[in-house]
């Protein structure tokens, strides 16, 4: 078990030295077992010295640290020749590798470097009472054990050692700290303390001095402080605990207050070993007359301690280890025990821990900054904090919290120093910094200065930050660099680019700046240019976003491919690349999760991997020269290119040549002329098989001069299912046609895959192209759209049909969380829906789709059951959108198809459902125009009165039975609106359009008025009488087109006959300008 472990461990043993290394505690190394699992590998870990390397002087060579008073958490570190110094109670990060010396667990120390000296004066841990039997066990190696009430049953092993024994057992006792006792035979010990080692089969006693081997209670005890670092010039409260280790009672007790201290002789006894005791102070403070607290009649044993409570005592100024001697007896005068107590006097300046929020910041835009500042030591008075040098401030900060409730600020443009704070330990205080605005983009460093009540220090770890773009999303660069990505790492990232890559796990992502991998991404597609979120990491070097949520699709995007001329590396990780002229090792099989070696011509080698489930998996590679491009990834230090189709494997010798049809899908139950398009671009193709199965053909017919004077295959076999030919030579392919007259497909097959090999010799060797040949059979979605015996619903309600189309309306436009879009073939449009999952197809795609047909409000919608029943076979061109002609309503017929209209807006638009709603006049027609809020269009120009030509998909959303209304056009862009009308020019022009018009007809009358805008305009309908008809404009201040219905003032339709428009202009200067022309109002033929 790995634990990460910052500023302390077992806070009775550490204090707040910072750790950043990955932390492996003593009983993991230890393993609760006869040997390490950690053997042979380098570790880190923490703890406290128990034995030093002085306290030796023959046999070991190193010391001994313990991280918990517990069976397992003491290990040996091995120094050496190494000179190291240290002190017993010194808190230590060791690095080095383990290893089983003779069966004995051990930390190898390479170096003086390897070893940290986190604190000194730390809480020494307390021996473990054991008896013999268990002080001759794996679990207490390593650790500080105590054994009484013992007897020498042999003072001689040999090699200076000696045998001890209880009522369960005996255990050996080493010499390798040179105490003065000698051991004889017979002689009765209170107790010996001492690490537990392991050399030559023995687990031995190791004591490390003579007051380890206890022979009377006067001087013996354990003394501790509950928190022995404190801040200078503080005043509190110290609590001392002391304990006994023997088993006799400690009934005398003294202690020796630091003269430093200020000692105001006020204490309590508390706990059970100080019931019924008294105390007194001698002293007179001085160095030469310290205080003294004299305890009497006390009980303390090792199961019963006492407590001293120390209150409102002073702390010196100045920073140190302060000793507290204690001394201790049964009956007769006390004597010193063997470790003092120290109390660690720190300074306050540069204490406390800052965070701020956010942790990535916007480039060049005003934003909030909030810096919380919590204490970890004594009591803060000065906060200064000094800005990164890009940064943009007006001085504009609030201050939070009870620390800060009466302190005051100072500022510049580079710094805030705040004074007047009270930062008690553990309290925060909050520093709200309004408008900063970040110049560049990068790492930025808050330097955070704290101190009491005089000098200032930079705290351990000033607070970072990242300013990204403007929109808060890192350039794809940042993870490739060390110093910025380190600081990402783990962290929620916003990322922004083009999607270059998809395969079973993973996508990849490049802008302009570099590439990133995304590990189990949402649906995506390839070219999609994506916002979105989420965590980055590595793994095993991967540079990678985990499980990214998607913010925005902004729609299709081009990506650039890089050419490389050097094995890709760091800089190339995430990107889309290109090697050329590379080498298989022979005839290759592209085996999956497996880096296969290919070399360029200069013999650099270039690593390629094939991810398992990909179309790439198993196929063959003849040992010709090919091009790869893929995306590139790193798995420990290997850059690999990850190809992720097919047609990334370019074949220029054997296999050569890339394939296509046209048209690119047939309709089922028609024949129609296909024509196999061959082109070879490095080598032309001098053999080739090609074989089909599921279609018959009348005759074949070569077209292009590759084929020279060849007009038959030089084999050819075909029957009512099968057809296979074969080209030997003769031939010289670079882009030429093979024509298959009135190819008829089979019935009920939706696809015939084509098998073609080809060769770069006359004779030679045939190699599978890099392709899936695969020909769509589809159904004609007019077919689709054509309503069954009820006259409503499609014929193939509840049926699967599978057909092919160009993406007229794209995902985006209708939502974000289901996919919903449109296609439309030679025959007719239909919508597709799939409500499980959101797949971004784009306009312009070229699809094929099997579904379910269903009805929804009168709609026809295909509903995959999946999202691999849709899949994009290629790219196609855009269909020409169906025009409405004047007074011509949307219906049925046009239900699904790519549609425009030309009208004048009926009211401005209006919120309704999950969009905007409004009407355009066709003539005396009303067009209904919806517009989804996912499309992003922005209506805020659009207005009753303005003429619009509109562009959008024919949808219907009628809930009541029979479902034959409701038709609407659904824009896509803000492209599909084209205002009319607003070209200014000085002439003064009037034009109507048509002359002759009907409005039982739903037709009306466009009347176009062009001239300056600064001139008024009065526009006015008369009959052949010289009546006044209708007023259309009255002091207009600008010319735009307007429509007359054929109505008067009261909205009655006109009877037929002659009308005149009348234009009167009155330009800025006083003149006027009169224009009109005659129309005809008409009853239909």
């Amino acid at each position: 078990m790995i634990k990460r472990i910052l500023f302390y461990t077992l806070a009775v043993l550490f204090f707040f030295a910072e750790i950043e290394a990955d932390i492996i505690p003593i009983d993991s190394i230890q393993g609760y077992g006869n040997s390490s699992p950690y053997e042979g590998q380098v570790v880190t870990t923490v703890g406290v010295v128990t034995a030093t390397p002085s306290d030796w002087i023959r046999t070991l060579q190193g010391f001994f640290i313990q991280d918990a008073e517990a069976p397992w958490h003491g290990i040996y570190v091995y120094t050496g020749n190494l000179s190291i110094s240290l002190q017993r109670g010194d808190s230590v990060e060791v690095t080095g590798e383990v290893s089983e010396y003779y069966d004995k667990t051990e930390i190898n120390l390479a170096s003086a470097q390897d070893l940290k000296i986190l604190k000194h004066g730390a809480r020494i841990p307390k021996p473990l009472l054991v008896t013999a039997l268990e002080a001759g066990s794996e679990a207490y190696e390593g650790i500080l054990i105590q054994v009484s009430n013992v007897t020498v049953t042999d003072d001689n092993l040999g090699y200076g050692e000696w045998e001890i024994s209880d009522t369960t057992g005996s255990v050996r006792v080493d010499d390798a700290a040179g105490y003065s006792y000698t051991p004889t035979l017979n002689d009765h010990i209170l107790s010996v303390i001492g690490v537990l080692d392991y050399s030559y089969g023995n687990y031995k006693i190791e004591p490390r001095r003579d007051e380890d081997i206890i022979f009377s209670p006067e001087g013996t005890g354990y003394a501790f402080f509950e928190n022995n670092t404190v801040a200078a010039d503080d005043t509190l409260n110290l609590r001392l605990h002391i304990q006994g280790i023997v088993e006799d009672t400690l009934q005398n007790i003294e202690i020796k207050i630091p003269y430093q201290f200020y000692f105001p002789a006020n204490l309590t006894l508390e706990g059970y070993g100080f019931q019924g005791a008294t105390y007194s102070i001698s002293g007179s403070g001085t160095p030469s007359d310290p205080f003294t607290i004299i305890i009497s009649n006390a009980t303390v044993t090792r199961h019963l301690e006492g407590i001293v409570n120390l209150s409102n005592m002073g702390v010196p100024s100045a920073a140190g280890q302060y000793i507290f001697e204690i001394y201790t007896s049964k009956t007769d005068t006390v004597k010193p025990i063997p470790d003092f107590p120290v109390i660690n006097v720190l300074t306050v300046e540069g204490s406390g821990i800052a965070a701020i929020y956010p942790i990535i910041y916007p480039l060049q835009t005003n934003v909030d900054a909030e810096i919380t500042i919590t204490n970890n030591f004594g009591t803060l008075q000065k906060v200064m904090i000094i800005f990164p040098q890009d940064i943009s401030w007006q001085g504009d900060y609030a201050l939070y919290d009870p620390g800060f409730s009466n302190a005051t600020a100072t500022f510049t443009d580079t710094s805030l120093y705040i004074t007047g704070a009270l930062l008690s330990t553990g309290n925060s205080g909050r520093i709200v910094l309004r408008n900063i605005n970040f110049q560049t983009t990068g790492l930025k460093t808050f330097r955070i200065f704290t101190g009491g009540s005089d000098t200032l220090r930079e705290i351990q770890e000033s607070p970072r930050v990242f300013v990204a773009l403007q929109d808060t999303t890192v350039p794809l660069y940042v993870f490739h660099t060390d110093t910025l990505k380190e600081f990402l790492k783990g962290r929620t990232v916003k990322i922004k680019g083009v999607v270059t890559g998809i395969t079973a796990t993973r996508a990849y992502l490049q802008d302009s700046t570099g590439g990133l991998i995304l590990y189990r991404p949402p649906e995506l597609h390839e070219g999609g240019y994506v916002k979105l979120e989420g965590q980055y990491n590595d793994f095993h070097g991967n540079d990678q976003i985990n499980s990214p949520e998607i913010i925005y699709h902004f729609g299709q995007s081009s990506f650039d491919t890089l050419l490389l001329t050097t094995p890709p590396g760091e800089h190339e990780e995430g990107l889309i690349v290109r090697a050329n002229n590379l080498t298989p090792q022979g005839f290759t099989t592209l085996i999956p999760d497996t880096t296969l070696t290919f070399r360029d011509p200069h013999g650099y080698p270039f690593y390629i991997f094939i991810e398992t489930g990909s179309e790439l998996a198993y196929r063959e590679i003849p040992p010709d020269s090919i091009d790869i491009i893929g995306n590139v990834s790193e798995f420990d230090g290997t850059y690999q290119i990850n190809p992720r189709r097919l047609e990334d494997i370019i074949l220029k010798g054997n296999g050569t040549g890339k394939i296509s049809f046209h048209p690119p899908y047939l309709f089922k139950d028609q024949a129609e002329n296909l024509y196999v398009i061959i082109k070879s671009t490095y080598t032309p193709v001098k053999s080739m098989e090609l074989s089909f199965k599921g279609a018959t053909f009348d005759t074949l017919v070569l077209l292009g001069s590759g084929w020279r004077n060849i007009s038959a295959p030089d084999s050819l076999a075909t029957d009512s299912q099968n057809t296979y030919m074969k080209f030997v030579g003769g031939i010289s392919l670079y882009e030429d046609t093979i024509v298959f007259i009135n190819f008829h497909p089979s019935e009920d097959i939706d696809s015939i895959v084509f098998h073609i090999k080809t060769s770069k010799d006359s004779a030679g060797l045939t190699f599978p192209v890099m392709q899936d040949l695969v020909l769509y059979i589809a159904t004609p979605i007019a077919e689709v759209q054509t309503p069954g015996d009820d006259g409503v619903t499609s014929q193939y309600s509840g049926e699967v049909v599978t057909v092919c189309g160009v993406v007229t309306a794209p995902s985006r436009v209708f939502s974000t969380t289901r996919t919903s879009f449109y296609i439309q073939d030679l025959t007719s449009g239909v919508n597709v829906f799939l409500p499980s999952t959101y797949i971004p197809f784009e306009l312009g795609d070229l699809v094929k789709v099997k579904g379910t047909v269903t009805e929804y409000n009168g709609l026809t919608e295909i509903e995959p059951s999946q999202s691999g029943d849709m899949k994009i076979i290629g790219k196609g061109e855009l269909p020409e959108p169906y025009i409405l002609s004047q007074g011509e309503a949307l219906r049925e017929e046009l239900e699904g198809m790519l549609v425009k209209v030309k009208g004048e807006v009926a009211q401005n638009p209006y919120t309704s459902g999950a969009g905007k709603a409004f009407s355009v006049w066709n003539g005396t027609v009303p067009v209904d125009i919806f517009v989804y809020t996912t499309a992003g269009i922005d209506l805020t120009s659009v207005k009753s009165g303005d003429i619009l030509e509109i562009t959008g998909v024919c949808g219907q959303y009628d809930s009541s039975p029979p479902y034959t209304s409701g038709y609407q056009i659904l824009p896509r862009e803000d492209s599909d609106f084209q205002l009319l009308g607003t070209r200014i020019f000085d002439e003064i022009k009037l034009s109507v359009s048509p002359n002759v018009f009907s409005p039982t007809l739903g037709e009306a009358l466009e009347i176009k008025v062009e001239g300056p805008i600064n001139a008024r305009y009065y526009l006015k309908i008369f009959d052949s009488r010289g009546k006044l008809i209708k007023t259309l404009m009255e002091g207009t201040t600008s010319p735009q087109i307007v429509y007359w219905k054929g109505e008067n003032e009261s909205g009655r339709i006109m009877p037929i006959g002659s009308y005149i428009v009348v234009l009167d202009v009155s330009k800025p200067d006083g003149t006027h300008v009169k224009k009109h022309k005659l129309v005809i109002l008409s009853k239909p033929r």
